[in-house]
């Protein structure tokens, strides 16, 4: 191994990128001073392998070293030579976290004991930690010491054969291994889907069994994993993963109702549980909120069917969809502000534009959805692909769009105000607050929009005596 760490470390070509390695060196010369057994473990390992960038450095040190320096002491020494930041502890896992940051980026560092009782010549006495984790891809551990500086400890035995074969495996039974940690379930689903691994069929099986298990877990955790799947590159297929897996029924009850629900032949070949599926890999942007809105979009569906003729309505879904969103979301303890968007995206999504729409159509659609539209319209145009035959239907989305980006360009729609505000209205009419003041604030506004009235507070007066006069 060469000083700066940024060439290939014996044994197992395994190559990290110079700001990287300028951090584990620094970590190693810590260690080899305080005489602590010391070792990089787990995913950056696997990264590292895979040439996938390496974000997030997990260290381990030999809880049994004869220096008893704990890993709160370890984590305060390596962060002053890093001038990262404060350590601090997570109390459940007994892990302290700091962060490096720097022109090359911010860096994640976790440092953690555990009972390896190794050796004078760096032999790992004890493998119950190892053997404890959640996937062999996951064990791996490099040294980092100078007697052992890039020596790869595979002490499941098929941790870096699995890593090649990109094969999620438990390295106990899968009993001990998920009933240790539920969330793990989710985590090979993640894992799955982020990294494109298999998962390994007695881990698959068991999971299939027992996903009730994942419920355990504290909810914090569970949307933390499925804010990662949302945000990968392939979030549809981590989330049929999770539907196959019966995990779906657990962490969002109800959800998979929408299972064997059909639609209108004429716009649709899926049930109402895979059109979702299909808009949510339609949603190239990787916006949470947008995501979460094309999982939640047609939820009420299964609730709001009902036969018309030869075919099947679904009037007021949307409506019944946010609620379900919003009381999911809130269990899974999702932020207020995420809930309110995503409620709000899935209770506007039914646009239905036609050519036909007037500039005052327009005008309202910008006012109704103000901020959220442009995420409004990326759902609208996923929803539509996710169609039979969407091609007419997703150019007039497009025009759609087209048309009130030039329209709000030149009147800047989402500003508008009602000509007058609510004290003015009182005056001028001589009445009490009241739920009578926002309906007229409101058809001032709706007559601006439609181009009924112009916005001025003159002509707003003139109009707002007539309607009162006439009792409207």
């Amino acid at each position: 191994m060469t000083d700066d760490l940024g060439q290939e470390l014996p044994l197992h070509n395994i190559r990290f990128e110079p700001r990287v390695a300028s951090i584990l060196k620094e970590i190693a010369s810590v260690a080899s001073d305080s005489g602590i057994p010391c070792f990089l473990v787990g995913g950056c390992i696997r990264d590292a392998i895979l040439n996938r960038p390496v974000l997030d450095i997990d260290i381990v040190i030999d809880q049994m070293n004869s220096s008893g320096i704990d890993s709160e002491r370890f984590a305060v020494l390596a962060s002053g030579s890093l001038k990262g930041s404060h350590p601090v502890c997570f109390d459940r896992f007994g892990t302290h976290h700091f962060v490096v940051s720097g022109r090359g980026g911010r860096v994640e560092i976790e440092i953690v004991s555990a009972p390896l009782s190794v050796t004078h010549d760096f032999e790992v006495g004890d493998t119950s930690d190892v053997m404890r984790r959640d996937f062999t891809v996951n064990s791996l551990m490099l040294g980092l010491n100078v007697s052992n500086f890039g020596r790869l400890y595979d002490l499941t035995g098929s941790g870096l054969e699995d890593t090649n074969n990109r094969l999620l495996r438990c390295p106990l039974n899968p009993s001990e291994t998920f009933t240790d940690d539920p969330i793990r379930m989710l985590r090979a689903v993640r894992l799955s889907c982020t990294l494109d691994f298999r998962v390994d069929g007695s881990a698959r099986d068991f999971i299939k069994q027992n996903p009730q298990l994942v419920a355990n877990s504290a909810a914090e955790r569970q949307r933390k994993e499925l804010e990662l799947i949302l945000l990968s590159d392939k979030p549809a297929e981590g989330f049929r993963m999770l539907h196959e897996l019966g995990l779906l029924r657990v962490i969002m009850p109800g959800f998979d109702s929408m299972e064997g629900t059909m639609q209108d032949k004429r716009f649709h070949s899926e049930d109402v549980l895979n059109h979702t599926f299909s808009v949510l890999a339609n949603v190239e942007q990787k916006d949470l909120t947008t995501r979460l809105a094309a999982l939640f979009h047609d939820t009420g569906k299964p609730l709001a069917k009902r036969p018309k003729g030869e075919r099947v309505v679904f009037y007021g879904h949307e409506h019944i969809g946010a609620e379900m969103a919003s009381r999911i979301l809130r269990s899974l303890k999702f932020p207020n502000s995420i809930v309110k968007e995503v409620a709000g995206l899935v209770r506007n999504h039914m646009i239905n534009y036609s050519e036909e729409w007037t500039d005052a159509a327009i005008r309202r659609l910008i006012k109704r959805i103000g901020p959220l539209l442009p995420k409004q319209l990326n759902l609208y145009e996923a929803d539509i692909a996710a169609l039979t035959d969407a091609g007419g239907l997703l150019e007039s989305a497009r025009e759609l769009r087209r048309r009130i980006e030039t329209i709000d360009e030149k009147e800047h729609v989402a500003k508008i105000e009602s000509p007058l505000n609510g004290r003015e209205i009182c005056e001028l009419l001589e009445i009490n607050p009241g739920r009578l003041v926002g309906e007229y604030k409101a058809r001032l506004l709706d007559a601006v929009l439609s181009g009924e009235l112009e916005n001025e507070k003159g002509a707003a007066s003139e109009y707002l005596r007539e309607l009162h006069a006439r009792g409207i």
